[in-house]
């Protein structure tokens, strides 16, 4: 079901038949349901009584929303990561960077890119909660802005830039560059749900 929501087979407000999904996978009802509902905590599915179960609607707080969680774990991220943890793993972060500095964050390579050094950073906090509700935001994330941005192309910073700035043990320094980074073309995004955002990176 995922794979038909990212591929855009299924789009925001499609109804999911889960007995004809089950029919389509040859499988049966009961995993189906077991997927229903992880999608629907994860985000990508609304169950309502009597309506049935849907692709989640997208309204414009709902982006907003996102960038506001993935901007708290990010910067909580950096201010636990930068210094030494930054610089012992500088050899397998910096190849990431470069790769998702060259890469179009709306293919699905780019955005495997995005994702891939952002979370190696993230390991380096050695917290499994957070790292997951990392994935689960990185994850919702892509599923608004490939049926929300797809004629956007909002301004990124380099991750090499980030990363290198992140090399000093200074945490609130760290935090401001995560945020800096992440701010970067927010306006564009923000413009292309509806909503507005302050140009100081507050949300």
């Amino acid at each position: 079901m995922v794979g038909k929501i990212f591929r855009k087979e299924l789009v925001p407000g499609d109804a999911l038949n889960r007995r004809q999904v089950a029919e389509e996978l040859g499988i049966s009802v009961a995993p189906v349901l077991e997927a229903t509902v992880q999608l629907e905590a994860e985000g990508f599915l609304v169950v309502a009584p009597r309506k049935g179960t849907r692709v989640r609607p997208l309204r414009a707080e709902d982006f907003r929303g996102q960038l506001i969680v993935r901007m708290a774990l990010e910067c909580q991220v950096a201010r636990m990561c930068c210094g030494r943890p930054v610089r012992s793993t500088m050899a397998r972060l910096m190849p990431l960077a470069r790769r998702a500095d060259a890469t179009d964050r709306h293919t699905p390579k780019g955005w495997q890119a995005e994702v891939a050094f952002h979370r190696a950073l993230a390991e380096l906090v050695g917290c499994r909660p957070l790292l997951a509700e990392l994935d689960r935001t990185m994850r919702l994330g892509h599923f608004l802005a490939i049926h929300t941005l797809t004629s956007l192309t909002p301004v990124r910073k380099s991750h090499v830039a980030l990363l290198k700035g992140l090399r000093r043990e200074e945490p609130d320094q760290a935090e401001n560059i995560m945020r800096d980074h992440l701010v970067a073309g927010r306006e564009t995004l923000l413009a292309g749900t509806g909503e507005r955002g302050a140009a100081d990176g507050r949300f």
